[in-house]
């Protein structure tokens, strides 16, 4: 498992199911990502493309569980959220060459309505 650290990622897919306030926020998205594509140096950003289906646009994201630890700069670790890890299991994998930092962090959010459609 030691070797496959590099590897190990938490994946999300979000689909708007075809509604037009979804399409239209991919729209914004992709204007984004030219913007920065035209301005960044070729090779330094990853080619962005929401996944094209019948039933609409998925846009597929990931984060990686560890960052490797390189050269002078050394990233201070946090703890893995009890939710992500309630075992200890991906906490026992770092050390000196793999961290997990604040930017390998996901942070989950909800929301609910009460009874009279009020967010809580």
């Amino acid at each position: 498992m030691l070797r496959s650290r590099s590897h190990m990622r938490q994946s999300v897919s979000l689909t708007g199911l075809g509604l037009d306030a979804f399409e239209k926020g991919v729209g914004f998205m992709e204007k984004i990502f030219i913007e920065f594509f035209n301005r960044v140096p070729e090779g330094q950003l990853a080619i962005w493309q929401p996944n094209i289906t019948k039933d609409g646009t998925i846009i597929d994201t990931y984060a990686k569980y560890f960052t490797q630890q390189r050269g002078m700069f050394k990233s201070a670790g946090v703890a893995f959220a009890s939710k992500v890890d309630p075992e200890g299991v991906l906490q026992g994998l770092c050390d000196n060459e793999f961290v997990h930092t604040e930017d390998n962090s996901v942070q989950y959010l909800t929301h609910s309505y009460e009874h009279g459609g009020s967010v809580k």
